[in-house]
């Protein structure tokens, strides 16, 4: 038999010695659930119409022998083999497009030891954000990522795709609060985590981070936990005009303002001139005192007006909800989700990293550049730090060709991005939605890239289609 030939039945049959048969799902409408992610835009094939590729089988191991006795299984059928943790990736990074077993992590989900005094956890890939945050309050320590997916996403997906949540600006993305990872390579062979942080010299953990699984599955990480801050004080300010409001938020980073919250921004399709800053600072009650009350002056300095106490815990209290409402959304399947989900009005967003002195002159340009094609801005903001910039951007009620070229002027925000010294995306990963856009991101790294994965991966079989190198 051919390699890569193995017929699904036996292939099952094979997974299920690994994890026991009910670990096992191979029916359509199991498989169904694991043929995407949370990416419904109208980029994905199924929007137009064409067949949504489907994995031939989907597993969930429980502990990293099997996902390693997987890997091995995979690699000598030449079958591809994609990570899947909570399904609420926006880029398709989990998609299985060229079919092959999908790893469901959720079952290997424990916290395998948490460290109060050396401020360290290690937590296998499947746990969910929520629940782990939740657990480490029992210790006095919180979770230093929270995004909108918190109660939903996993501690290995938000590392895959090196995520940025609404601590960002306090606390940095998710990749940059990894010491260290577990990790089954493609050959079967395991990277050990340890206990302290990254390992000497060139790390290969670094690897994995942001690599949505294409040079391995991680199975755990040893994280940095953080003490539960005393006081945590959360304000809404509104400003006359964005660059009020932005020029606001420079002077709190020149004048060393510590937020570990920042939310800002206009949207003028809903409600026109003006723009509202959410901040949150985090620390002992006399710190938080002094950090606080130098923001709200430089905010009011710059014209902000404070919405007051209920607004901004209203902010707070909801931040998560669309969580929620992709809970009820995916309560009837995924696949209906989908068909649910599918826009009259095209729509794109985009999270563009721009040099922080850049950014006015790159937000006039994509207005002066929208507005010459007749799209709409939905929504600019800034997230977590001044020079990470996002947009939405919604074009008239038209046809497929319509969307194509919608997608053509994202392209085109983008490359202006980039050639501002920016990058293509801070927040999400690559995934389906941009990896064919790598080569002009990292330009010569790529055949760094490709390199690495031809040595370490020579059958293909990891997440295969993903970060442009396959």
């Amino acid at each position: 038999m051919k390699r890569g030939t193995l017929p699904k039945t036996d292939l099952a049959r094979a997974l299920a010695e690994i994890v026991g048969p009910e670990h096992v799902l191979a029916d359509d409408d199991q498989r169904h659930e694991y043929a995407f992610d949370a990416y419904v835009l109208w980029r994905l094939a199924e929007s137009d119409g064409e067949e949504t590729p489907l994995p031939d089988v989907a597993v969930r191991p429980g502990a990293t022998n099997e996902v390693q006795a997987m890997v091995r299984l995979a690699n000598d059928r030449g079958t591809p083999i994609v990570p899947y943790g909570g399904g609420t990736g926006v880029m398709g990074a989990a998609a299985p497009v060229r079919g092959g077993i999908v790893v469901d992590l959720r079952r290997m989900a424990r916290l395998r030891y948490v460290s109060p005094e050396g401020l360290v956890a290690q937590v296998e890939a499947g746990r969910r954000l929520g629940d782990l945050d939740a657990e480490l309050g029992r210790h006095g320590l919180m979770l230093g990522h929270d995004p909108w997916s918190q109660p939903i996403a996993t501690v290995g997906g938000a590392i895959s795709t090196d995520g940025v949540g609404y601590l960002a600006a306090g606390y940095g993305s998710m990749g940059e609060q990894v010491l260290g990872l577990e990790a089954v390579l493609p050959g079967g062979e395991l990277l050990e985590a340890k206990k302290v942080s990254l390992a000497a010299g060139v790390s290969p953990h670094r690897l994995l981070i942001g690599a949505e699984g294409v040079f391995g599955i991680i199975t755990a990480a040893t994280i940095k936990v953080f003490p539960a801050p005393e006081e945590r004080s959360v304000h809404a300010i509104d400003f006359p005009s964005f660059e009020s409001g932005f020029r606001a938020i420079l002077a709190m980073r020149q004048r060393g303002v510590s937020l570990s919250m920042l939310d800002y921004s206009e949207e003028p399709l809903a409600k026109g001139d003006g723009a509202i800053l959410y901040f949150a600072i985090d620390g002992f009650r006399e710190s938080v005192a002094v950090h606080r009350d130098a923001a709200l002056r430089l905010c009011s300095e710059h014209g902000g007006r404070d919405l007051g106490r209920e607004a901004a815990d209203r902010f707070w209290e909801d931040r998560h909800e669309s969580a929620d409402r992709w809970t009820e959304r995916i309560a009837g399947g995924r696949r209906n989700a989908r068909v649910a989900a599918r826009q009259p009005r095209p729509f794109d967003y985009l999270h563009l990293a721009v040099p922080a002195d850049e950014v006015l002159a790159f937000r006039g340009w994509c207005r002066e550049r929208l507005a010459a094609e007749g799209v709409d801005i939905a929504e600019v903001a800034i997230w977590g730090r001044p020079d990470l910039f996002s947009l939405v951007i919604v074009g008239a009620e038209v046809s497929g060709g319509g969307k194509r070229s919608l997608s053509a002027l994202s392209e085109q925000l983008i490359r202006r991005a980039q050639e501002m010294g920016g990058t293509m995306e801070y927040c999400h990963g690559v995934g389906l939605k941009l990896q064919h856009l790598m080569g002009q991101e990292l330009g010569g790294g790529m055949d760094a890239l490709r390199a690495l994965k031809r040595a370490l991966d020579p059958n293909g079989i990891m997440n295969p289609g993903k970060l442009g190198l396959t």
